[in-house]
């Protein structure tokens, strides 16, 4: 994982999974609007998910978020990626290697 960022648990179900594309897209279109800090609420209510499915989804991939302060938007941005692309590398490699028995 990259500087700074911490995988908090390797163990994550296929709907987190899913979600986090989301999440990642939500923070991604703000564009200039994008605040310093965003909350799982924040990202909740403008998806219209529940907020503590987001929260734990955000827990399960960042230890970075602090109450009534949220997650510095451009850290999170920076973990969903990085997590998503070690997540899509890794189902891939596991997707091959089934093929090749």
């Amino acid at each position: 994982m990259g500087v700074g960022c911490v995988m908090v648990n390797r163990s994550i179900s296929k709907q987190t999974l899913l979600r986090l594309p989301l999440y990642l897209n939500y923070m991604k279109q703000l564009g200039e609007n994008t605040p310093e800090h965003i909350s799982a609420t924040t990202i909740a209510e403008a998806l219209r998910l529940n907020h503590v499915v987001v929260r734990k989804d955000l827990a399960a991939v960042s230890s970075a978020g602090k109450p009534k302060v949220g997650y510095n938007t451009e850290a999170l941005i920076a973990e969903l990626e990085e997590f998503l692309a070690v997540s899509y590398t890794h189902l891939r490699a596991h997707e091959t290697s089934l093929h090749l028995v």
